[in-house]
C-alpha cells in the first residue's frame, strides 16, 4: 500500500483517478491529457499519482478494460438465451452485441488514432496480461457453446482475431458507408461463427 494512504483513501483516489480519465479521454483524449490534468482532477500530487499507475497509458487501458468487459459480460448474458437452432441464435446473439449499448459504449470512448497509440505505449507485461485476459474469457465462451452442444473446432487465438477485425469494422464504418455496413457486419459474422465452429 503507498505510504500515507489508508485502504479507503487508495480505493477512493483510484476511483477518483479513473473517473477523471473517463471525463478526459472523450474530450481531451489520451495523448493530450497530462497527468497533471488528472492530478488537479483528483487533488493528489504528481508523485502520488505514480503511486497508482506507471504512466497515463496505463490508467486509460484500464478505463479500456472495464468498458471491455462490459462488452464480454453482455455477451455472456446473450449466450444464456441460446437454445433451439444453435449457429442462427449464436448469430443472433453476437449481431445484437456489436450493436449494443455496450459495444456502442466501449467503440465511443475512444478514436481509432488514440486506440493505435495507447497500444503502442503500454507496457509489454499489460499487453500480455491484456492477451491472458481474453484467451480466458475465450475459453469460458467455448466451453459455454459446448455445454450447449455446439462443437467448437477453431483455436481461441483464431476466434479472437476474428472478433478483433470484426471490432476493427466498426471504426471503418464511414469508409465503409451506411449502405452495406450492416449486410457486411451480418456476412462478417457467418463467416466468424463458420471459423469458430470448423476452425
Amino acid at each position: 500500500m503507498p505510504k500515507g494512504f489508508s485502504d479507503a483513501q487508495m480505493v477512493r483516489i483510484k476511483q477518483a483517478l479513473l473517473d477523471a480519465g473517463m471525463k478526459r479521454i472523450n474530450t481531451t483524449g489520451v495523448k493530450k491529457t497530462t497527468i497533471e490534468d488528472l492530478t488537479t482532477a483528483t487533488g493528489i500530487s504528481k508523485g502520488a499519482f505514480y503511486k497508482f499507475y506507471s504512466s497515463k497509458e496505463a490508467l486509460f487501458f484500464e478505463i479500456l478494460e472495464i468498458y471491455e468487459k462490459r462488452v464480454k459480460d453482455k455477451f455472456l448474458e446473450l449466450m444464456v438465451g441460446i437454445k433451439n437452432d444453435l449457429p442462427e441464435e449464436l448469430k443472433k446473439a453476437i449481431s445484437s452485441l456489436v450493436f449494443s449499448r455496450e459495444m456502442k459504449d466501449y467503440l465511443s470512448i475512444i478514436k481509432k488514432e488514440e486506440l493505435d497509440y495507447l497500444l503502442r505505449a503500454i507496457e509489454p507485461e499489460a499487453a500480455r496480461e491484456h492477451i491472458g485476459k481474453d484467451n480466458q474469457f475465450m475459453l469460458e465462451v467455448i466451453k459455454n457453446l459446448s455445454s450447449l452442444g455446439l462443437v467448437v473446432k477453431g483455436t481461441p487465438d483464431l476466434i479472437l482475431s476474428y472478433l478483433q477485425a470484426l471490432f476493427c469494422l466498426f471504426y471503418e464504418y464511414e469508409l465503409i458507408g451506411e449502405r452495406h455496413f450492416r449486410r457486411i457486419i451480418d456476412d462478417f459474422i457467418d463467416t466468424l461463427i463458420n471459423a469458430a465452429l470448423n476452425g
